[in-house]
């Protein structure tokens, strides 16, 4: 890959007499180097990684064949590392330890359970559930590679991160298709084992596939109307475009007219600016589709698991 001075570190096999290319692995004196910096902002300290994959697609000196083999390689590559990276910078909680709240970014092995916070399944109406990264990025690879390998010349960086974030959204939408509710009980669940789910599953689905891509996104708790109509408590996402901000609904399906034909995409709605901490804010627009949303945030910076309920 290309580190971030822009100096090209590269690696030759030769096995029967061909030259094969290898990805360098990454040493202890590089990961320590790494480590402070992954900490303090995981979603800019692997930048230089993500746009060596993006440089390979438009790497006219490689074959078609060579441009996926070396794809592929340095996909696994930089997975490989970042789960790395997370255990190190961020050890996961013991089995069963659930977080009391959820910072922008999510690491691998966090538990959440979206419910009541008690730990033992009697007293929990709701699933605890666990960001296996390793798992969501297996069931994604695909669609992570695809992305990586898309030809994003011509757009500007703002439409570049709209696909991005659009294409991520389908994916969550299409792999992860929401339900009108789901009985998990206490159980503890993995993201990439359910066959559908809802608002939360997908929520922090999405938002470990955005991270993987870089893009500035974070995960938004709510009470959301519809066209007036109160639906509750709600999980959604919000990202950060070129300094603008948007609350992005995988579970709220919107549509938009492409070549005389609407199709389906987010619930994408602008607004000023995240929550502050404990400060009650209220996100209200029309979508494209003209569906009026109200989103009310209810927590502040982070994603605080409900109080148990006092017998």
């Amino acid at each position: 890959m290309v580190h971030r001075m822009g100096d090209a570190t590269v690696q030759f096999a030769i096995r029967n007499g061909t030259r094969y290319h290898e990805v360098p692995k990454v040493g202890p004196a590089e990961l320590n180097k790494l480590i402070p910096e992954y900490a303090h902002d995981p979603k800019e300290s692997l930048a230089w990684a993500r746009e060596s994959l993006f440089a390979i697609s438009h790497d006219s000196r490689l074959t078609k064949a060579e441009k996926d083999e070396r794809l592929d390689r340095y996909l696994d590559a930089y997975l490989s590392l970042t789960l790395k990276l997370d255990h190190v910078a961020f050890p996961p909680n013991r089995e069963g330890e659930i977080n009391k709240g959820v910072p922008d970014y999510l690491p691998d092995g966090f538990v959440d359970m979206g419910g009541q916070a008690m730990r033992y399944a009697p007293h929990r109406d709701r699933e605890m559930i666990k960001v296996d990264k390793a798992g969501i990025f297996k069931k994604y690879r695909p669609r992570l590679k695809n992305l990586f390998s898309h030809d994003f010349s011509g757009d500007s960086s703002h439409d570049k991160k709209s696909k991005m974030l659009n294409y991520l959204a389908q994916t969550v939408a299409y792999d992860l298709p929401h339900v009108g509710d789901i009985e998990l009980g206490g159980d503890m669940v993995k993201l990439h084992e359910l066959p559908d789910g809802v608002c939360r599953h997908q929520a922090l689905t999405f938002q470990v596939l955005a991270q993987a891509m870089g893009l500035k996104t974070r995960l938004l708790k709510v009470n959301v109307s519809q066209n007036g109509n109160s639906f509750g408590r709600h999980a959604a996402n919000m990202a950060r475009i070129d300094g603008e901000w948007y609350v992005v609904d995988v579970s709220i399906s919107d549509h938009v007219e492409r070549d005389g034909k609407k199709i389906w995409a987010p619930g994408v709605l602008k607004v000023d600016r995240p929550p502050r901490k404990d400060e009650p804010i209220t996100y209200k627009g029309k979508q494209n589709s003209g569906l009026e949303v109200e989103y009310e945030a209810h927590d502040s910076m982070f994603w605080f698991i409900d109080k148990p309920t006092q017998t």
